[in-house]
């Protein structure tokens, strides 16, 4: 009996393995699997951008921990992130006070203590 449910997926194919197996097994395609399909979309998803959460529910991952597999195809995923955030105009370097920079500190290397100039660069 058929469930009045919608399928929760983006292709509603019951079950896609049968007609891949024939599909494949007409055209003596060898040694491709239905998860190969999978493994392409997923990393698909993932050079473009697409989060982690959203890839899984599209690759129909029951827990995140399979997805995050894909996430080393978009490291620059990461760097897009702190783009994000970052204020317009800021440099790094302009966040260290002079008074830090400036002000001699002391090494300790287990016996003795030695004054040390901070170099700004």
């Amino acid at each position: 009996m058929a469930s009045s449910k919608p399928l929760d997926r983006v292709f509603a194919i019951p079950d896609p393995r049968d007609w891949f197996e024939a599909a494949r097994e007409s055209v003596k395609l060898e040694d491709f699997r239905w998860h190969d399909c999978r493994h392409t979309f997923c990393s698909r998803l993932a050079m473009a951008g697409v989060p982690l959460k959203t890839t899984q529910i599209l690759a129909g991952h029951k827990r995140i921990a399979i997805t995050p597999r894909y996430a080393h195809l978009a490291p620059s995923t990461l760097h897009e992130a702190v783009d994000l955030i970052r204020v317009p105009g800021y440099k790094p370097e302009q966040s260290i006070p002079k008074s830090i920079t400036s002000r001699p500190r002391k090494i300790s290397t287990g016996e003795k203590t030695t004054a040390v100039s901070s170099v700004r660069n």
